[in-house]
């Protein structure tokens, strides 16, 4: 969830994803499907390509929380449900 966020500390999470044992191949598709989104979005904001009021920011930040939070919660069952999505037989209907 952390790379989702523009301007978050995501290389302290590269550092502490190196002292863990989470798997190298686990870790890259995670940086490989996330990391590029909050990266263009940063771009985005630099760039003036797009702004936001600033009565939005506070909304903006709330639901980044709200989103972190459910990520604590309920991290590990979303995660159970894509694995076992992604482990599935395909020649299986269910």
């Amino acid at each position: 969830m952390v790379f989702l966020f523009p301007f978050f500390p995501d290389d302290l999470i590269c550092i502490l994803a190196g002292l863990t044992d989470i798997p190298h191949r686990r870790f890259a598709l995670i940086v490989l499907l996330t990391r590029h989104w909050g990266l263009l979005v940063a771009s985005a904001m630099g760039a003036s390509l797009f702004s936001l009021p600033t009565w939005a920011l506070p909304l903006v930040a709330a639901v980044g929380v709200c989103l972190f939070v459910l990520g604590l919660c309920y991290g590990d069952k979303i995660q159970d449900w894509a694995l076992a999505r992604l482990h599935r037989n395909p020649k299986s209907k269910n």
